[in-house]
């Protein structure tokens, strides 16, 4: 204590030092966030995470980045993001498919039943440019991206010369998704068809598998998980839930028309077991020849609380048009669109999840 402080200084100096002595014994100390073992080997050996790039994760900064394949019609970006809540509560959010909409990226996005119907689709519709690509449609020569199986029906079923013809292809249009769907319910990819859209044709399957097959070990990814990716229905997994629907997304240089199919697992019901969701394209009208998003909600079994976790996503498609000159630039914009997206994304999720508990 400084000798020429006064009394009255000085009895205040000793109630401060006092009040502080008391604060520290009463409130607890914030324990400091790690990544676990696991987890962090995945972070650098695989991903290439620095040291302070994991740091920005265990103090709950969103993080993004663009992983390279070496394949450049392929687009991987990985995303972390630390969150002070329970997992479970990710997982809920994540089953709200209409909250996703933000009018930027989402424009719509609708739930589909568990049997499909065309009445599953009754907002889809097409733009004036969709509809005058599918009007000029034929097999490797086509605007619009379309299995083999659908190309003809198009040049058959409509009468383009009639006055209502874009509610002719709309309603063509609805009751091709409803039966690719079903098909996929039945038989799995095999029914994705092959898309001929340009000079060389896009086996949907092949594409995915090979897309799938790029993904390093990551952690919790259990091989059961990724067996129901590739070969769903005929492949089982016991307390999987399926959900279906269909988006229209603004990732590229127009809106795109897609049909996922999520699926939400969890191995266990160990409170150290991850959740895993996979959002799989089954079908885009342009762009995404086959697309991907994982999610990894991680436990933290550190955690005072009981609660947190990590929140890890990897989202990867490959993609018509990002090769020669101009595909590198078009690649360029992408790929930053879909970081800034992912990063945006999961500082969003972190801050409405934690706002809630």
């Amino acid at each position: 204590m400084p000798a020429m402080l006064d009394n009255s200084h000085r009895f205040v100096w000793l109630v401060v030092l006092a009040l502080g002595l008391w604060i520290s014994v009463l409130l607890p100390v914030a324990a400091q966030v790690r990544v676990p073992g696991e987890l962090n080997r995945y972070f650098r050996e695989y991903v290439g995470l620095s040291d302070a790039e994991i740091k920005q994760i265990e103090k709950g900064t969103a993080l993004a980045k663009i992983w390279e394949t070496g394949q450049k019609p392929e687009i991987r970006v990985f995303g972390a993001v630390y969150i002070n809540a329970p997992p479970a509560q990710f997982v809920a959010l994540h089953r709200k498919l209409e909250e996703r909409v933000d009018g930027e990226h989402y424009l719509a996005v609708r739930r589909i039943s568990t049997t499909p119907d065309v009445a599953d689709f009754s907002e889809l519709k097409l733009d004036d440019e969709d509809i005058r690509d599918l009007r000029d449609c034929k097999p490797g020569d086509c605007m619009a991206q379309l299995p083999n199986w659908s190309v003809e029906k198009f040049r058959s079923s409509i009468n383009w010369n009639a006055p209502d013809n874009r509610d002719q292809v709309n309603r063509l249009v609805r009751q091709l998704a409803v039966d690719g769907l079903k098909k996929y319910m039945t038989v799995g990819n095999a029914a994705l068809g092959t898309y001929l859209d340009k000079d060389y044709p896009v086996n949907v399957a092949e594409t995915f598998q090979a897309l799938l097959s790029r993904f390093k070990a990551l952690p919790a990814f259990v091989p059961e998980f990724r067996s129901y990716l590739l070969d769903y229905p005929k492949a089982t997994l016991p307390g999987a839930e399926d959900l279906f629907y269909w988006e229209r997304v603004h990732f590229g240089l127009k809106p795109t028309f897609r049909i996922n199919h999520m699926i939400v697992y969890r191995a266990s019901k160990l409170p150290t077991a991850p959740f895993l969701i996979a959002d799989k394209q089954l079908y885009a009208s342009h762009y995404f020849q086959t697309a991907v998003d994982l999610w990894v909600c991680a436990p933290d079994m550190a955690s005072s609380t009981g609660k947190g976790f990590f929140l890890v996503t990897i989202k990867a498609s490959r993609q018509h048009g990002l090769t020669g000159l101009k595909g590198s630039l078009l690649r360029g914009v992408i790929t930053g669109r879909t970081r800034d997206s992912t990063e945006k994304g999961l500082a969003g999720m972190k801050r409405k999840l934690e706002s809630a508990n």
